[in-house]
């Protein structure tokens, strides 16, 4: 296996892109038949490509038929998709209820990405009665799958009192779940809980080691002694929403929740990257790099961007843009993340407003900023929801929108994004 090396090759994953993961794909008559032989996964990416008019025309009828295939096989993924598309009306009568119990079915499959969703329809009542109750339910089970944005997002509605009492100690339990896989901000609100004996008595020894984990996790925003203003919003960033300094500073990328779940798999995964299956070079590179094992994940992201899995090249632009496994390069890292947001990846666009807003390997450029985080929003990523905000807030980079950028940011914070909930009017 070829290891990653300088800024040259790094660039030239960008070139081959367009040739080499084009070659790599499968048709729709290769997906078909995988379908029809049992291979749900297979029906599912089917159901996406006609959906998005991928690989041949748009058909939303075929895409509906497809999904649906996947989800009455009990693929989590399948109901998943079928469910965004039930909920929004995309070529389908829009059913919100519909949507509402494929999600739970996706949810239930263990697809985390459906119990957040199923979190905020719940607390926005699309298609149900709004119910924190049910929403702080539907956490706790994303959390025990472990998943972070679960974990934290349950950790505010504990200590809010939301959906039910207000407890600490299940509050600082759920961020201490939110540590344990790799979730920055629910170090930091475990270590300032653990230090200050809020939910469990004062242990300043317990209290450091959650601070360098919050640190390690999240980078220089969550380290040294201002490390709080990354969840208080102080200095520069007194509301969550006053400047343009309250926009994170840096790329962020995906992590896996729980790296044992998949270790059974990584024969099958390392034979389908082999087949240039973007997916499961992705899956791969997430598991090194919980490993700690940075070249080699750089490796494999590369693999799977070039493979056009776009989460892939989202990984890799914020590895090369920290230098994390190889050579930093921000404009190399820039392009990556410019080119996972034409994919439509909702964290890649947040990355490419993040970008441009302190420009990282581009120029400032605060409109472009906006562009980039408004379709991330869309895509459902609270960065990019909260970015909007602030700028339509404070009139940089879009006329100024008060009304608009509220509606963005209690968005955000519907998703347990802490800085936009601060900035919530009340």
């Amino acid at each position: 296996m070829r290891k990653l090396g300088g800024i040259a090759l790094v660039i030239g994953v960008v070139a081959g892109l367009a040739g080499d993961a084009a070659a790599a794909q499968k048709t729709r008559a290769q997906l078909e038949a995988g379908c029809n032989a049992g291979k749900w996964g297979e029906c599912v990416e089917l159901g996406v490509a006609y959906a998005n008019g991928d690989r041949g025309p748009q058909d939303m009828a075929a895409a509906q038929k497809y999904l649906g295939m996947a989800c009455d096989k009990k693929e989590a993924e399948g109901c998943h998709e079928l469910a965004r598309l039930v909920e929004t009306g995309s070529g389908v009568p829009a059913d919100p209820a519909k949507a509402v119990k494929l999600y739970d079915e996706a949810c239930s499959g263990g697809f985390l990405e459906s119990c957040r969703y199923l979190a905020r329809v719940y607390r926005e009542g699309k298609g149900v009665p709004a119910d924190l109750v049910r929403v702080r339910f539907i956490l706790g089970k994303s959390c025990k799958l472990g998943d972070a944005v679960g974990c934290y997002a349950l950790g505010l509605m504990w200590q809010r009192g939301e959906g039910g009492d207000k407890d600490f100690g299940n509050a600082l339990g759920a961020f201490l779940a939110g540590c344990d896989v790799q979730d920055a901000r629910s170090c930091l609100q475990s270590a300032i809980m653990t230090r200050d004996g809020i939910g469990a008595k004062p242990d300043k020894a317990r209290a450091k080691e959650l601070f360098a984990n919050a640190c390690s996790y999240g980078g220089e925003r969550f380290c040294g002694p201002d490390a709080e203003k990354a969840l208080s919003g102080k200095g520069a960033c007194s509301t969550g929403a006053d400047s343009p300094g309250c926009i994170v500073g840096a790329m962020q990328r995906y992590r896996l929740d729980n790296p044992q779940k998949f270790e059974a798999s990584r024969d099958f995964f390392t034979k389908a990257c082999g087949e240039k299956r973007g997916a499961a070079c992705m899956k791969l590179g997430l598991m090194a790099e919980a490993a700690g094992k940075l070249e080699e994940a750089r490796e494999r992201y590369k693999a799977g961007c070039e493979a056009q899995a776009f989460d892939a090249c989202v990984n890799l632009g914020a590895m090369v843009a920290a230098g994390d496994g190889g050579d930093a390069d921000p404009k190399a890292a820039f392009q990556l993340t410019r080119l996972a947001c034409s994919g439509d990846d909702p964290m890649g666009c947040a990355n490419e407003g993040v970008a441009r807003v302190n420009g990282l390997g581009t120029g400032e450029d605060m409109a472009g900023a906006y562009q980039a985080f408004t379709k991330s929003c869309a895509g459902g990523e609270p960065i990019g929801c909260h970015g909007a905000g602030v700028l339509l807030n404070v009139g940089v980079g879009a006329p100024q929108d008060a009304a608009k950028a509220q509606e963005l940011l209690k968005k955000a914070c519907s998703f347990g994004y802490e800085l936009a909930c601060r900035a919530v009017a009340p």
